[in-house]
């Protein structure tokens, strides 16, 4: 097996300071390098003896397997602040040995994800997780007890994210996340909206919220920004009612597009909309 590692330095901010940054790939038979500065090896024991020598802070891992994930992170997990991981299976229990960990980046292609237990990672401030081709996203309720402050789950995409094809129906470990500020969740409609959307509502500490736009209705994201007046994000959607056309400039979410019915009422809502609009069809309609 062949394997290549670069060390470089980048900026880090809070407190504004260089750190080492170490990038480990592996490389299959006949593949091509496009990296610059790479040193390679057919051992993993020199890429551990490069990080006694400059322990990594920041650590990037592509190509591994589940075992050389293991040992490099058995190894010198602990140190590693920052990671970028791109996982070969959905197996994520290694991650518990990155004690120091403060931002992570999760990259998987397969379709079924376990999280591991996240409160084992105490210092950890920044979860982002996209798993393209997730069908099932297990050991959700394992991200309750953790001090993450920013969460991201999706699947791909750059400005428009995509939703995972995996749906998580019981959200009400994000309640037991008590730093939470920043959440973006972009899964598939669940079963039962009515109560992801009364678990969300309770969530009156956060400062962001970002949601798929298909997630809810467009009276139900109402319902949701009324409950959380201080929470921005939440007005940024193009799924309207049915009657309207879809409008991908976006919209924000005010004045009476805010209902005042419980969300369980949501078709008095449309029922509503509807004579409006009838009505201001009918005051429209020139005379004959």
């Amino acid at each position: 097996m062949r394997y290549s590692f670069t060390v470089s330095t980048k900026i880090l901010r809070n407190p504004l300071r260089y750190g080492i940054r170490h990038t480990l790939r592996r490389h299959e038979e006949g593949s091509s390098v496009l990296w610059g500065g790479e040193e390679f090896t057919d051992r993993l024991e020199d890429f551990f003896e490069k990080c006694e020598e400059t322990p990594a802070e920041i650590l990037e891992i592509w190509g591994l397997d589940h075992e050389e994930i293991a040992l490099v992170l058995e190894r010198i997990g602990a140190g590693v602040k920052e990671l970028t991981l791109l996982l070969q299976d959905g197996d994520t229990a290694p991650l518990s040995f990155c004690t120091s960990l403060t931002k992570l980046s999760l990259i998987y292609g397969g379709q079924t994800l376990e999280l591991w237990d996240v409160t084992k990672n105490t210092a950890l401030e920044i979860l982002s997780v996209e798993a393209t081709d997730c069908t099932s996203l297990l050991g959700f309720e394992r991200l309750a007890g953790s001090g993450i402050r920013e969460l991201k789950l999706y699947s791909g995409g750059c400005s428009l994210l995509r939703p995972l094809a995996a749906t998580v129906e019981d959200l009400s470990p994000l309640t037991k996340m008590p730093n939470l500020a920043k959440l973006e969740l972009h899964l598939a409609r669940g079963e039962d909206p009515i109560s992801q959307l009364r678990v969300l509502a309770t969530l009156t500490g956060l400062e962001e919220l970002h949601l798929d736009e298909d997630a809810f209705s467009f009276a139900q994201f109402c319902w949701l920004a009324a409950k959380l007046p201080q929470v921005r994000g939440i007005g940024g959607i193009s799924n309207f009612y049915p009657d309207r056309p879809r409008d991908t400039t976006m919209m924000k979410i005010d004045g009476w597009d805010v209902p005042d019915l419980d969300i369980d009422r949501e078709n008095e809502i449309h029922e509503r909309y509807a004579r409006e609009k009838a009505a201001q069809a009918e005051r429209d309609t020139p005379p004959q």
